[in-house]
């Protein structure tokens, strides 16, 4: 009889072991993946998704605190909505990477054209005996420098895009297309 208890509690210690007895573990192991995708995914998730991107990292913070504490229930919980938030980056990830892709397709179609379309009108006014009516050597001066601040800023653009920055890119192509639409005003162009 003694050895068919004993047997029984050898299974019982077996089966502990192998489930991991102890409350802990499931909420470590769940913090663990947790942070393992927020590190996978962060790069993108902070430029991309940065208010998902904060909505994980602080359920990850409460995870942990909670497991402190002592609170495994919690603390799964918590990871798991830290993974669930972290899953859904990948949709909005991809979703803003496909607008600015269509934003900066558009910007790198109209840009070289205006640039050229600004040049072109400067040598024009340039050649001029007299300017129309409402220009200024000075703003005509004014719109030769502006330009080559375009210029420069068109580049710095397209070498964040070129370097793999696509917001980047985006936000200083878009502040070129206000810069060449004031440098037009300017020059009186349609």
């Amino acid at each position: 009889m003694f050895s068919g208890s004993w047997r029984r509690a050898a299974v019982v210690l077996t089966v502990a072991g192998v489930l991991g007895c102890s409350p802990e573990k499931p909420a470590q192991n769940a913090i663990a993946a947790a942070e393992e995708a927020l590190a996978a995914a962060s790069v993108d998730a902070q430029t991309y998704a940065a208010d998902a991107y904060v909505m994980a990292t602080t359920k990850i913070a409460e995870a942990k605190q909670a497991l402190e504490q002592q609170d495994y229930k919690l603390a799964t919980a918590s990871a798991g909505e830290a993974t669930t938030a972290i899953e859904g980056f990948a949709a909005a990830i991809e979703t803003k990477k496909a607008e600015l892709g269509e934003m900066w397709t558009e910007l790198s179609g109209e840009m070289p054209g205006a640039v050229a379309a600004i040049d072109a009108r400067i040598e024009e006014l340039s050649k001029m005996r007299r300017l129309p009516a409402g220009m200024t050597k000075a703003t005509l001066d004014g719109a030769k420098a502006s330009t080559a601040e375009l210029r420069t800023m068109w580049g710095e653009a397209v070498a964040a895009f070129d370097g793999g920055n696509l917001m980047e890119a985006v936000m200083k192509g878009s502040t070129c297309k206000d810069k060449a639409l004031e440098v037009k005003g300017a020059l009186v162009m349609e």
